[in-house]
């Protein structure tokens, strides 16, 4: 009977360790469970604001794309096309609209192009008097040449007039061997 008694104690102990236990047990994986779905609440959270700045992020380089092919790539062709058109002779419209370092650069190349301009207007105007002057200078000499040839008083061609033709009509001779 002590022994059934004792073994009847010991069972009663077991159970009541057993259902602590157990209790126990349950009570952590409840906690676990709780911390688990706490921690899959946080990475879903994690994983759309992610999602969300990465949209925020492509949004912002696409329109940032834009503006740099649209606002600066886009000048820049148009004044590297107007630069090779002026290079190339045809004189089209220098885009000098803006306020930044292309419409800077435009204004240089404007700068430029007039003053271009202004040297070979000016050369043309050189070369057109030069060749004036020439005319001027050519008939001068054709006068100097009679007024040198010419006696004054009497309008009859002079000694030096008579050596010049005698020469020339010396050399003719020689020439033809007459």
């Amino acid at each position: 009977r002590p022994s059934l008694g004792a073994a009847r104690n010991a069972r009663l102990h077991e159970q009541r360790l057993n259902g602590s236990s157990y209790n126990y047990f349950l009570s952590l994986k409840e906690t676990a469970q709780k911390a688990s779905n706490k921690h899959q609440g946080v990475v879903a959270q994690a994983i759309i604001r992610l999602f969300i700045i990465s949209g925020i992020f492509l949004l912002l380089t696409g329109i940032t794309y834009f503006f740099i092919r649209h606002y600066i790539i886009r000048r820049l062709n148009n004044l590297s096309k107007t630069m090779q058109s002026h290079v190339n002779g045809q004189a089209t419209e220098i885009p000098l609209k803006g306020n930044d370092g292309i419409a800077l650069m435009a204004q240089a190349f404007a700068v430029f192009v007039k003053a271009r301009s202004d040297a070979e207007e000016r050369l043309k105007k050189a070369h057109l008097a030069t060749e004036q002057a020439n005319k001027k200078l050519m008939q001068f000499n054709g006068q100097l040449q009679t007024l040198s040839e010419t006696d004054e008083l009497t309008q009859v061609a002079n000694r030096r007039r008579f050596f010049i033709e005698a020469n020339d009509k010396w050399q003719h001779a020689l020439h033809y061997n007459n």
